[in-house]
């Protein structure tokens, strides 16, 4: 008796371990997942479970559509979708009230400072007209001997490109 109390105690244990290391782990991600496709809303910037970062434009029951550059939209199994993208890991884009924040001085004032700065000048002439020296075609060296190829077949037993070299 004692001994089939330990193997029953061993077996629940084991069924014990398993729903804890594999069936509720599950359950867990399974719920994450469906409380954040309920938060998420066109305009939203996600990122996927490949790591492609993109503002979500549309979604459908089973896809959704993603723009990851101007005009460039794919289209995803929405479960790929692994959370909305917080501001502060969303480096590279721009969002309208950081533009704003971030204007770039009037070009009025840019184009003064270019205007100020003095232009150097050098007592050298540049040259206006470079041509090389090149050889005529005569006095070119020979270098490769011209040959040609006939394709005669009487000559070479029928087979083409074996022909005889005339040099």
């Amino acid at each position: 008796m004692n001994g089939s109390v330990s193997t029953l105690l061993m077996i629940v244990l084991f069924v014990a371990l398993g729903y804890f290391m594999l069936i509720r782990p599950g359950r867990v991600q399974a719920k994450k997942q469906a409380d954040l496709m309920k938060e998420l809303a066109p305009g939203a910037r996600v990122q996927t479970q490949i790591g492609v970062y993109g503002t979500l434009v549309e979604m459908g029951e089973v896809q959704a559509r993603i723009e990851v550059a101007p005009d460039v939209v794919i289209t995803v199994d929405k479960r790929l979708i692994s959370g909305v993208t917080p501001r502060s890991r969303d480096e590279f884009h721009q969002y309208p009230d950081d533009i704003a924040d971030t204007a770039a001085p009037t070009d009025a004032a840019a184009s003064a400072e270019i205007e100020a700065a003095p232009v150097e000048a050098t007592d050298e002439a540049a040259p206006t007209d470079v041509t090389e020296d090149v050889p005529a075609d005569d006095t070119t060296p020979d270098t490769a001997t011209e040959t040609s190829v006939t394709e005669d077949d009487s000559q070479n037993d029928g087979q083409p490109g074996t022909g005889t070299r005339n040099a």
